[in-house]
């Protein structure tokens, strides 16, 4: 559909009066959108898929709610066919605890049985993912050893898949854990990597935060 300048040009106005009152009143259009189209879905294939939406547009945002769509995308996962979402929604939850600072064995608790789950399905992407989550949480607990253990499996993964992507972050976290370990020269070889793979795929995000 053609829409004309002079359109665009007239409703400028309305346009910014309605962002500028949504900033004002605070309001989550957004947030609120979803919540109306999860009301009228009824396949839990459409569910997933707005649950999915809503936790991490929360994660920012609203921590509680965030949880609460965790749990409701795992409730509806486990009685859907595909497995896989299963593991979706065990990482969520274990994801979602690790930003409310929740106790460890609370977020291991999803996470291994998230990783069990990818493992059982012989999914490797997400057992990278979980992987990596789990490393991010040692890390974060000084549990170097654990963290480096994590994150070299994690990377093996991406590299068996060609997954740039999923390997510059495994490479610059692993970089962070050495130098927090005063082993400077393997973790100068690690930043390395990652900015090498970095200006491969032009990634200029990942390079200002790697230099």
């Amino acid at each position: 559909m053609y829409i004309s300048q002079h359109f665009i040009y007239k409703s400028l106005p309305f346009l910014l009066c309605f962002s500028i009152s949504n900033l004002l009143f605070g309001q989550d259009n957004q947030g609120d959108s979803l919540k109306a189209v999860l009301r009228a879905t009824i396949e839990d294939t459409s569910k997933l898929t707005v649950l999915n939406k809503l936790f991490y547009h929360y994660m920012d945002k609203d921590l509680d709610q965030s949880l609460t769509y965790a749990y409701q995308f795992l409730t509806t996962a486990q009685s859907h066919p595909e497995e896989k979402y299963t593991c979706w929604g065990y990482h969520h939850l274990g994801n979602v605890h690790r930003k409310m600072n929740s106790d460890l064995d609370t977020i291991f608790n999803f996470f291994d049985k998230a990783l069990t789950c990818c493992e059982d399905l012989e999914d490797a992407d997400c057992k990278g993912n979980v992987l990596t989550s789990m490393a991010n949480v040692y890390n974060r607990n000084g549990a170097y050893t654990k963290a480096i253990s994590s994150y070299q499996e994690a990377l093996e993964i991406a590299k068996e898949n060609k997954d740039t992507m999923g390997m510059i972050p495994c490479l610059a976290n692993m970089a962070g854990v050495y130098k927090r370990r005063y082993e400077y020269e393997k973790s100068l070889d690690f930043y390395q990597q990652a900015l090498n793979y970095s200006k491969e795929k032009e990634l200029t995000s990942y390079i200002g935060k790697i230099t």
